[in-house]
């Protein structure tokens, strides 16, 4: 998938502390979505600044496995772990 090109990408969102996985749908080219997940990244942080330990905050940390993007935030109690995949791709649970 070539960076510029926009598509529709599947976000899920697991936090330690909860059940389940919150999923969204964001449309938008590859080099988009990772500024997307560093700016969920971000406000997470301000979220629980004082727990915050350390975490995806720059694009160029956003990781790239099989086209799948991941970003990760540490907090001290817990963690949350964001992924996002092209729609168009099979999402395997």
């Amino acid at each position: 998938m070539m960076a510029n090109r926009k598509s529709n990408w599947i976000i899920g969102i697991g936090n330690s502390e909860a059940d389940g996985v919150s999923l969204h749908r964001v449309y938008g080219s590859k080099a988009a979505v990772k500024r997307h997940l560093v700016s969920i990244v971000k406000e997470d942080k301000l979220n629980d600044s004082e727990g915050f330990d350390y975490g995806t905050t720059a694009v160029k940390d956003v990781e790239e496995e099989s086209g799948t993007l991941h970003a990760y935030a540490v907090f001290s109690d817990y963690h949350i772990d964001y992924t996002a995949k092209p729609e168009t791709e099979p999402i395997v649970l």
